[in-house]
């Protein structure tokens, strides 16, 4: 008579505790908390525009930019590309390749960066809603009366937009002078 054994064998408790490691991992990576990866991509995806109004406006000799302006939506806040047409006049910036379905118009919102909030800082004491390069690439900043650009200065200080969901922050950040634009870490 041969005596039977109650357990398990080694290997099956290996396989088992590997099985609910995979699951385990799984569930974590799916509900962990990725505002920290939206709000860097909502960041980088915002300093690409700008970096791309910057190099246009060097390469076609004029005014190029991004404006911030109140959007009816989720975050309130939406940029636009534009540029300043030969009569002075703010005008959006269309595109094929960079539309996102606003009649052509390159539109950013929160909802199209994943639900992330973002707005324009004041820049000594001022907000300005639009950031424009001249056609050496310098940052410009002024009023606007409508669609008329009044009082275009040279950028005075360092222009920042900040994003931020939940808890996590980043701002993306315009040199004066050289027109840099950087993403860091941003602490309120």
């Amino acid at each position: 008579m041969q005596m039977q054994k109650k357990g398990f064998t080694l290997i099956e408790l290996v396989i088992t505790i590997v099985v609910l490691a995979v699951i385990a991992t799984t569930f974590f990576l799916r509900h962990q908390d990725n505002d920290g990866i939206k709000v860097f991509n909502a960041a980088e995806r915002v300093a690409a525009d700008i970096r791309y109004m910057r190099s246009l406006a060097i390469s076609e000799s004029r005014y190029f930019g991004v404006q911030f302006s109140y959007y009816a939506g989720p975050g309130g806040i939406a940029s636009f590309l534009v540029y300043i047409d030969d009569s002075g006049n703010l005008a959006y910036y269309t595109d094929p390749t960079h539309n996102t379905g606003n009649s052509g118009i390159c539109l950013l919102t929160s909802s199209d960066l994943g639900g992330v909030a973002f707005g324009p800082n004041a820049v000594d004491g001022t907000m300005y809603y639009f950031i424009v390069f001249d056609h050496e690439g310098k940052p410009m900043v002024g009023q606007n009366s409508g669609f008329k650009i009044i009082n275009l200065v040279p950028l005075p200080d360092v222009y920042s937009i900040v994003f931020n969901k939940g808890s996590s922050y980043k701002q993306v950040r315009i040199k004066p002078n050289t027109g840099e634009v950087r993403v860091r870490d941003y602490a309120p």
